[in-house]
């Protein structure tokens, strides 16, 4: 018993060490290089969307390729998930490491957000413009997913979205990732979602 409150103790000193990695010196150009950037893309499934924003900041700040498979609609994003164990997963798979509070997100940190409300089905009719969008609350967003991807950016926490990068209320924080460069080899090449 001694020893795994020895090996527990070792292991969350280890933990708080890798977290309090101190940021690259040049984060805040290229936070704003990479919100510019992604704030003039339109959004398309599996080339610009929450998970590809993420993985484009993963590399840009920290030389981490994120890969791991491709898709281009809505349902092959949730199919090409649900193979990579959920977002949890595939985040400590890459290297990142979950903190113990998500209030403790700084600038370069990964965030898995969540509606309030269980997504609804998206319409098979008319879709509402992008003025529409914006004034209904987030937790009103239909479609297959009800979770995403954010940045923080400092005091903001962005995702991609329609409408380019949206700010994400803390309410709908659910965990906050820190990049600790510990990344897991996968033992399979990059899986095609062809939905």
């Amino acid at each position: 018993m001694h020893t795994a409150t020895n090996h527990s103790a070792a292991t969350a000193t280890l933990l708080a060490a890798l977290l309090a990695r101190p940021l690259p010196g040049d984060i805040d150009q290229r936070l704003a290089d990479i919100l510019a950037d992604w704030a003039a893309r339109p959004f398309a499934w599996g080339v610009a969307d929450c998970c590809q924003f993420v993985a484009d900041a993963a590399n840009r700040l920290y030389g981490l390729r994120l890969d791991y498979g491709y898709y281009h609609t809505e349902f092959g994003a949730a199919r090409l998930l649900h193979r990579l164990g959920q977002l949890p997963t595939a985040l400590a798979h890459a290297g990142f490491a979950p903190l113990p509070n998500v209030r403790e997100a700084q600038r370069g940190d990964v965030v898995i957000w969540q509606q309030n409300k269980p997504a609804k089905a998206q319409p098979t009719s008319a879709q509402p413009t992008a003025a529409e969008r914006r004034a209904v609350p987030l937790d009103d967003l239909q479609g297959l997913f009800s979770h995403g991807l954010a940045l923080c950016a400092g005091a903001q926490v962005l995702a991609k979205s329609a409408d380019g990068l949206l700010p994400i209320a803390p309410a709908q924080w659910r965990s906050a990732w820190r990049f600790v460069g510990t990344a897991q080899p996968t033992n399979h090449h990059p899986t095609t979602a062809h939905a």
